[in-house]
């Protein structure tokens, strides 16, 4: 009877071991490389779902503050309708001429501060809008159209957008 393990043996167990551990290591690099591909995608995704809800938001503007025209600038600050704003059920038709909604003016302003911010000054809430966006030029096109030009740090780049939107009441 044989006590204790022999070199060979322990020389294979040595051997599988380090397979084991080369899988694993080559395992956990594969994870990692895909959870990074899946975060930048979704950082992506982010930029342009807030591009597109600040497209939106633009699209309900009833008077542009900033920027005027062929006059650059750094923010934008519009005014609309108070969303919340409730109307008569039915609400005539034609409204009255005396019906005065300047009291109910929402002025909503985006400016850079450590990201894009969206400032209601209605209600004095301010918040970032959307983080890592080291640029903001708006401009009012001669064609009536919004162009805001935003430079956006994703990870280790920076990223370059521009967003088109036609004010409707202009």
């Amino acid at each position: 009877m044989r006590r204790g393990v022999s070199l060979g043996e322990t020389l294979i167990t040595l051997a599988l071991m380090s397979v084991m551990f080369s899988l694993v290591a080559l395992f956990c690099s594969d994870l990692r490389r895909d959870f990074q591909v899946d975060q930048k995608a979704d950082r992506e995704s982010e930029v342009l779902a807030s591009l597109l809800r600040l497209s939106q938001e633009l699209k309900s503007a009833s008077q542009l503050v900033l920027p005027r025209p062929s006059q650059p600038a750094q923010e934008v600050v519009f005014r609309r309708l108070n969303p919340s704003l409730t109307w008569p059920d039915p609400v005539p038709l034609p409204p009255p001429l005396t019906w005065d909604l300047s009291g109910q003016q929402q002025e909503i302003r985006y400016f850079l501060d450590q990201g894009l911010v969206r400032q209601d000054r209605l209600s004095g809430q301010s918040l970032t809008y959307l983080s890592g966006v080291q640029s903001c030029d708006a401009q009012l096109l001669p064609d009536g159209r919004l162009q805001m030009l935003l430079n956006i740090r994703l990870e280790e780049r920076q990223q370059s957008f521009r967003l088109l939107t036609r004010l409707p009441l202009l």
